[in-house]
């Protein structure tokens, strides 16, 4: 990407964790603001948990069929997020 575009335009990152995932909400942004440190790069750190109880196959699976919705609540988040900006 060219330091102009890169600049002017934020790459939009969003991420479905676990919810017994404690360190890749905070890791993921330290690593994306040591990036844009480096070359002036943006970005937008949108996220969701996934329900896990306990690590189990079917709890597992459980998780996976919840996936769709999580998406979904990212996506709203980043939607939200740009006509914020656009007004």
């Amino acid at each position: 990407m060219n330091a102009i575009h890169a600049k002017t335009r934020p790459y939009r990152v969003g991420m479905i964790v676990p919810s017994s995932n404690t360190t890749m909400e905070t890791e993921i942004p330290a690593l994306l603001q040591r990036q844009s440190a480096v070359d002036g790069s943006r970005f937008t750190f949108h996220s969701t948990r996934l329900r896990l109880r306990h690590v189990a196959p079917e709890a597992l699976q459980a998780m996976n069929d919840a996936a769709d919705a999580r998406h979904e609540d990212v996506a709203q988040i980043v939607r939200q997020f740009l006509r914020a900006r656009l007004r």
